[in-house]
């Protein structure tokens, strides 16, 4: 049942190149894959090759690795198709991919994750977890707190050229906060950042050691 629900989940919401996904519930027919699979699976769960390559030779998708674990237990990891259109090297379980931002989601579950143990509050200044860390604007530095960068709304814009190809370790960079000018005012807008996503991260890392 677990792994009928899960197969059924995959393609929802895939719509690429006008193709329409199968209906949830409806079964994906063994095939031949032309696509290499490696990795290891679980009782019960051999069905999902069959429906991870067929979503990927559908949509053209070269390669994806998937993983599923079942009450904290690693229960397939697998990896399908190859790295590199044209290429023969192929995704294993381990294979590295460039995620981009889906990465604050897992700051946010983070950060989440510590406020249920106990170790931080979402209203904890970022100063509390982070003490060199400091803004340029006295008064955001003063009150900015862990909820803020996660929204976010600390007055700074992208600042991208920071971190982008430099050789600033994370804390160096984060350093580096402290001479960045505000765009807004200190929780007045809305506005995409990279760099305060990056400082909810390192106060996470250091309070969890």
């Amino acid at each position: 049942r677990a792994s009928h629900a899960a197969i059924r989940g995959i393609p929802v919401g895939a719509s690429v190149g006008g193709a329409q996904p199968p209906q949830p519930g409806q079964p994906f027919a063994p095939h031949e894959h032309k696509l290499p699979v490696r990795g290891k699976a679980g009782p019960g769960l051999e069905a999902f090759d069959d429906a991870v390559v067929s979503i990927l030779e559908r949509h053209g998708i070269p390669g994806a690795a998937l993983s599923i674990s079942k009450h904290g237990r690693l229960v397939l990891a697998k990896g399908y198709g190859v790295r590199e259109l044209g290429k023969k090297n192929p995704v294993t379980a381990d294979t590295l991919f460039a995620i981009a931002s889906c990465s604050k989601a897992f700051t946010a579950a983070s950060v989440a994750l510590m406020v249920e143990d106990g170790k931080m509050k979402w209203d904890d200044p970022i100063r509390s977890h982070l003490p060199w860390f400091k803004m340029y604007d006295p008064y955001a530095d003063r009150e900015v707190r862990l909820r803020d960068p996660l929204c976010p709304r600390t007055g700074l814009s992208r600042h991208d050229i920071l971190w982008v190809a430099t050789p600033y370790d994370r804390e160096q960079l984060l350093r580096r906060v402290a001479f960045l000018q505000p765009t807004t005012s200190f929780r007045s807008t809305w506005e995409y950042n990279n760099i305060m996503f990056v400082a909810a991260g390192a106060a996470v890392g250091h309070t969890a050691g």
